[in-house]
């Protein structure tokens, strides 16, 4: 925004009578080489650093106040309405915006004996230090929106807060239908359950016939039931009363043929008898290699499978992941990002429109980075961002407009060279 389009802009808003002396002065401040989205934010919303933690409450009146939540220390809290004084304790109270998970009430600035609970800070922006995936949602099964580039710069909406997820629950298991072995996890972070316990499932404890009709005297053998083997009840228990045994209808989960199958013999001996480590999957589910998400794909299990646990269920705790919403300088995409609290290199770094040269490189009049150069930088200056970074469509590469600190000339740097080396990096 040049400074005739500023001036046109605060001309329109009602309520303000501002010389147009003023005007530049405002924009000279927030814009000086031209307004850009971060020196426009900055000039129109109100950030404020949490120095010493404060309750957020629902109302501006203290005394009748519910507390929402703690503002922690180093909070980071937007200002949507205030200050106003509390005409009974004197203190400024401000309504806003808890950048780390959203939340809204009041929050005195400080107390009426001098402890300071807020401060003035600039609006939050990061850059991406790694290639990564804006998405529509906080959750696992959201989309992606677009794919965000190394050194894009992103406004800072909501976050980063730490989720920290219920704990899944793990187990060992055969698949009925086919002795498939692995892992899988019957309820994961979210309290999907992938798996239930079975009801009406009998396991073989002794090999035994399975016959086509009740009547043991009179039948036919369908087949024989292996020790080990999965049965599902189809009908109900009936006493044999002239040998003194049950017997059930079943269907072999093996093979789904069916018959009749004696329990328990009448001297004792049992053949068949309920399981209490089958589950039945509910919802589509992968059996893994291991117990570790990532380990290698043994197949799917299908809805209405039958599985038996081959030991106890075990818990298991995700690793907590960290979430963020943001939103691109470069096309104003918004979304989600996320990562695991162990990951060694986070996708986002805190902004600041100040760069460190880390390499010597050629600063030139326009956004290609063939064209002629302004100057020659050096390892170690420093340069104050005012516009970017933009990709250079031409080279592919991301390069910022810059004001050299030294002698204030204006020029075109880049971020990186065509092979991926860091030549800019935003000041810590």
């Amino acid at each position: 925004m040049s400074a005739e389009q500023f001036s046109k802009f605060v001309g329109k808003l009602p309520g303000l009578s501002l010389t147009p002396e003023q005007v530049s002065l405002v924009f000279k401040e927030f814009g000086p080489h031209g307004l850009r989205k971060s020196g426009f934010a900055k000039a129109l919303q109100e950030f404020q650093r949490c120095m010493k933690a404060i309750a957020i409450t629902d109302t501006f009146d203290i005394e009748n106040a519910k507390t929402l939540r703690k503002l922690a220390q180093g909070e980071t809290f937007e200002v949507l309405e205030g200050p106003k004084e509390d005409t009974e304790t004197h203190m400024q109270r401000v309504r806003g915006r808890a950048l780390r998970d959203g939340k809204v009430g009041w929050v005195s600035v400080a107390s009426n004996q001098g402890t300071v609970f807020l401060t003035p800070m600039d609006k939050p922006f990061v850059w991406c230090a790694t290639d990564a995936a804006l998405t529509d949602g906080a959750g696992s099964a959201s989309k992606q929106v677009r794919a965000l580039a190394k050194d894009e710069v992103l406004e800072l909406l909501e976050g980063p807060r730490e989720e920290i997820p219920d704990p899944e629950l793990l187990v060992r298991c055969t698949a009925s239908k086919d002795g498939a072995a692995g892992w899988i996890t019957i309820r994961d972070a979210t309290g999907t359950q992938a798996a239930k316990p079975s009801k009406g499932l009998y396991v073989c404890k002794s090999a035994i016939a399975m016959t086509d009709v009740f009547d043991i005297k009179n039948c036919a053998v369908v087949r024989k039931v292996d020790v080990g083997e999965t049965l599902e009840v189809v009908g109900e228990a009936k006493e044999d009363s002239a040998v003194e045994i049950s017997r059930l209808e079943f269907k072999a989960v093996r093979d789904g043929k069916k018959g009749w199958v004696t329990l328990k013999g009448n001297q004792g001996t049992v053949f068949v008898e309920g399981s209490t480590s089958h589950y039945t999957i509910s919802s589509g589910v992968t059996l893994r290699a291991a117990a570790s998400r990532d380990s290698a794909a043994v197949r799917q299990l299908a809805v209405g499978e039958k599985i038996e646990a081959t030991e106890a269920p075990r818990e298991d705790q995700p690793d907590s992941r960290i979430l963020a919403r943001v939103r691109a300088l470069e096309d104003s995409a918004a979304g989600w990002l996320s990562w695991t609290k162990v990951t060694k290199k986070p996708p986002l770094r805190p902004w600041t429109p100040k760069y460190v040269c880390k390499a010597s490189m050629e600063i030139t009049a326009s956004l290609k980075a063939d064209h002629s150069a302004v100057k020659k930088a050096e390892a170690g200056d420093v340069f104050e961002c005012i516009e970017g970074p933009v990709l250079d469509a031409s080279s592919g590469v991301r390069r910022v407009r810059v004001a050299t600190a030294a002698d204030g000339a204006v020029g075109w740097a880049s971020v990186r060279d065509v092979d991926g080396a860091q030549l800019l990096e935003p000041s810590a």
